[in-house]
């Protein structure tokens, strides 16, 4: 997952340097999840009829699903992170 345009991350990095270290220290692949964030948040992503099964006994956990329009709880609709078709 990166960021579009890529000029969206630069104030996010903390040196006038690539951007490629940024990310890499934000964004991992997680044995639990899709993605760990900064070392704590698991996003796992999924359709609409993705569970929070996989998730459950995880602290900072989400799921992130498509084709839905509203979130509750631990559930993000994918087009709140800008994924818009």
């Amino acid at each position: 997952m990166w960021i579009s345009p890529c000029s969206l991350l630069y104030p996010r990095c903390r040196s006038n340097s690539t951007i490629t270290p940024s990310v890499r220290e934000r964004v991992h692949a997680s044995d639990a999840a899709h993605f760990l964030i900064d070392g704590q948040y698991h996003f796992e992503i999924g359709g609409k009829g993705k569970t929070r099964k996989q998730i459950r006994n995880l602290d900072k956990a989400y799921v992130v699903k498509d084709d839905i329009e509203v979130g509750h709880e631990n559930v993000i609709p994918l087009w709140m992170f800008g994924f818009l078709y």
